[in-house]
């Protein structure tokens, strides 16, 4: 399996903070777009899992995953 495709299943495995999927020379544009729209809708999962008082991450990940790929999508 490739680090992509780890990253895919998983992208907060992968990579500690949004910004070090733009900073990965290995992958290319549109990787890093697929890895971080997957991360979007990974955190805004936990985030309603949240709001329901479940188990999920801090809501404030979905707001830097976003502005990573807005910043991915300007370049």
């Amino acid at each position: 399996m490739s680090d992509f495709d780890r990253a895919m299943r998983d992208p907060s495995k992968a990579y500690n903070l949004p910004k070090d999927v733009l900073e990965d020379d290995r992958l290319d544009q549109d990787q890093k777009i697929k890895i971080l729209k997957q991360w979007e809708y990974d955190a805004h999962n936990l985030m309603v899992a949240e709001e329901e008082n479940m188990p999920g991450d801090a809501p404030p990940m979905l707001n830097r995953v976003r502005r990573a790929l807005k910043k991915l999508r300007a370049e």
